[in-house]
């Protein structure tokens, strides 16, 4: 099975994808596809071999039946960078406007001039003029499968407006659908490229060295080893690390984060960063395929294709809808007149015109799927990943949050909580012993004492590295550690050890004093305290916790592998009540199956995207901690936190919930008005101007609607 990616320039009619869709899966070739009409993208599983240019034109024939208009080209191919005036300019270099300006002004002479036949003349040349492309497309349909399309729509219900001697209605009618189509492609064109802009993540090129110089080449020919240079305002080809140079990076479009992140030797740097001050050497880690920036661009490509609950409705909505409608207008023209001898039948057929123009569902089809990748626009935006528009509608109706503890709420990185010398010693001597016992160990415990003896005393005390190279070190797998000189014994570790070595502690001093894993220090035989270490708590947490109960978050769970102690300590501290401690892998897998079966909405969990793969998978939205750098995050999650800031929930519900609503305005907007204009045309008290403004004038605002949220600002709801 081969697959294909093809770009669909000048596709800005929604109902003309689904029918190039439909057209493309009936062919026998064809194992599969996806076409996202918002970026205008073909992806196609074919079962025989094609050559490229074989394959395009067998599609471009297939596409040109249904919408001559659209030009299929290869993804590969670059874009020049989208600019609306680049788009007017392009429209007056084809004639596209100015032969509508010509039509206006003939048209508006004929309204002036006061002789019968140069007035119908008038009439009927501007409508030619303006109508020119309506009726082309009309009259390529007429014996294809596609013949009732919205182009023969709108020709036979000006026809009929000039049969009945209505031929300033006809152009009228004829000159405002233009430009109402007009400025709708323009308006769907602008979303288009500017939700594509968070795609145009992929480098162009690499400056990769060899043989001692500089030469450009694709980030896909970049070898893991190699060496390559960025520039000051180029963007990071490829993953790697910093082996030469002093620079600031903008991760924006990766992470979210607005301020420049400073990188130096050694620093670790992922594609897609934009180097801002001066040149990098860096050495690559990945190659292109395996790189962040890669699967940050297909997870995006991917994301469309995941169509919410809502967009699946509507599309199938659509489909029955217009059948419907058709065979409504056919009811509304022959009945009355036929059946009932009510009125006459040029007056019904006119009605039933405007009955079926009012009908387009395009506005549906446009507006709903925009609104969910608008949303999907805004959380990349925010540095957050999400894998299609189903989980956003999932996040709206999140009721139930399950929270992981090591790695989630917490960083899964040990920290001194407490410095506790006995009396007589003071903190600085009890956490210096400890940090010269340490000094030869990289442990977890040793790692936190380091950094807390720098943060706290390293401007007053500066440690002789000499002298402590002359000390004896020996460990006791499990317990602690020994240090020994002619003068100088110190001991380190639990207080079971020191106990055994001797070591007199107080009776008040046991091993689960304040819920917090503990060592003891000792120096030649004297116990000089204890020192508390606990897992760091991730910042503004609390907030975070106080934040989605006001949202509304009915149930926040915590699970944890943690003893039950420390499970309760930090669950109080954060004011949840309902937690689970001691848990394996497979207990949080059976929690969350009894946990789905009870709850009625949504159940979100979050944890690190690696030993909580499971639970995640079973909720109805997973999100992973795993960061920009895990593949293994992305992979089994949903949702994926760029820079693991899990106080960025609540911004990411709030989102969920105006994309959802906002879908559900177009909805509403779309149906209302098009109920009411298709009752009012059956009832005769609207004209074919009204009919055309419930179909495109709905479709622009519907569409306008969609992109109010490509203007979202962070507003936490308090």
């Amino acid at each position: 099975m081969q697959k294909y990616i093809f770009l669909m320039n000048n596709l800005t009619c929604a109902g003309c994808a689904s029918e190039i869709e439909r057209a493309l899966r009936s062919k026998d070739w064809v194992t599969g596809l996806t076409l996202d009409f918002l970026g205008r993208e073909l992806t196609l599983f074919v079962n025989r071999k094609f050559e490229e240019q074989e394959l395009l034109t067998l599609i471009d024939q297939i596409i040109k039946k249904i919408e001559p208009e659209v030009e299929t080209v290869i993804i590969s191919h670059k874009e020049k960078e989208y600019r609306f005036r680049d788009s007017l300019i392009a429209s007056l270099k084809t004639g596209e406007i100015l032969f509508s300006l010509l039509g206006l002004l003939i048209f508006v002479s004929a309204i002036l001039v006061q002789i019968p036949a140069l007035k119908i003349t008038g009439y009927l040349v501007s409508y030619l003029i303006i109508g020119r492309e309506v009726i082309k497309g009309a009259i390529r349909k007429l014996w294809s499968r596609y013949l009732f399309n919205e182009h023969l729509l709108m020709t036979i219900a000006t026809l009929g407006a000039i049969f009945i001697g209505e031929y300033m209605e006809a152009v009228a009618v004829m000159l405002f659908y233009q430009i109402g189509r007009y400025f709708e492609s323009k308006i769907v064109e602008y979303s288009q490229h500017s939700i594509e802009q968070l795609q145009k993540l992929k480098p162009e090129y690499a400056n990769l060295i060899k043989d001692n110089q500089t030469v450009r080449v694709l980030p896909e020919q970049v070898e893991v080893n190699e060496l390559i240079i960025v520039k000051p305002g180029e963007r990071v080809p490829l993953d790697g690390i910093i082996m030469e140079g002093f620079s600031n990076i903008n991760n924006a479009l990766l992470t979210g984060e607005s301020f420049p992140e400073t990188v130096k030797k050694g620093t670790m740097i992922k594609a897609g960063a934009i180097n801002l001050d001066s040149s990098l050497t860096i050495k690559v880690t990945s190659k292109y395929d395996s790189s962040t920036i890669s699967h940050i661009v297909d997870l995006i490509r991917s994301a469309k294709s995941r169509k919410a609950k809502t967009e699946r409705f509507i599309s199938r909505f659509a489909q029955v809808y217009t059948p419907v409608v058709l065979a409504l207008a056919m009811l509304i023209a022959l009945i009355p007149p036929f059946v009932l001898s009510s009125g006459s039948f040029t007056d019904w057929f006119y009605r039933a015109l405007i009955f079926l123009v009012i009908s387009c569902p395009c506005a549906l089809v446009i507006s709903v799927p925009l609104s969910f990748f608008g949303g999907l626009a805004v959380l990349v935006k925010n540095g957050v990943l999400v894998k299609g528009g189903i989980y956003i509608e999932n996040l709206a109706k999140t009721k139930t949050i399950v929270l992981d503890k090591t790695g989630t709420l917490t960083l899964g990185k040990i920290a001194v909580t407490k410095i506790n010398p006995v009396p007589g010693t003071e903190q600085r001597e009890l956490l210096y012993n400890a940090y010269l016992a340490e000094s030869h160990s990289n442990h977890p415990i040793a790692l936190a004492v380091f950094a807390e003896f720098h943060r706290l005393f390293s401007n007053h005390d500066q440690v002789d590295i000499n002298q402590v190279n002359d000390y004896n070190f020996s460990e006791v797998p499990g317990l602690g550690v020994k240090v020994s000189s002619n003068d100088l014994s110190i001991l380190v570790g639990r207080l079971g050890f020191l106990k055994s070595e001797g070591i007199l502690i107080p009776n008040e001093i046991t091993d689960n004093d304040d819920n917090k894993t503990m060592i003891g220090v000792a120096k030649n035989n004297m116990f000089l305290g204890t020192i508390h270490f606990a897992d760091s708590l991730r910042n503004k947490i609390p907030e975070m916790i106080d934040k989605l109960k006001r949202w509304g978050i009915k149930r926040i769970i915590m699970l944890t592998g943690d003893r039950e102690d420390i499970a309760t300590a930090l669950a109080t501290s954060l004011g949840i009540r309902e937690y689970y401690a001691n848990l394996l892998p497979e207990d949080k897998l059976r929690f969350m199956d009894t946990l789905k079966n009870e709850e009625k909405g949504k159940v979100l969990f979050i944890g690190d995207g690696i030993n909580d793969a499971p639970a995640m998978a079973l909720a109805d939205t997973g999100i992973a901690m795993g960061g920009i750098g895990s593949s293994v995050a992305i992979e089994s999650s949903d949702v994926v936190l760029q820079t693991d800031e899990i106080e960025r929930l609540p911004n990411i519900l709030e989102i969920a919930h105006k994309t959802l609503n906002n879908a559900r305005q177009n909805i509403v907007i779309a149906l209302g008005i098009k109920g009411i204009f298709l009752l009012l045309g059956s009832l005769g008290l609207i004209t074919i101007w009204g009919a055309v403004f419930a179909d495109v004038g709905v479709t622009i605002l519907a569409v306008m609607n969609s992109l109010r949220l490509l203007k979202y600002r962070r507003n936490y709801r308090s």
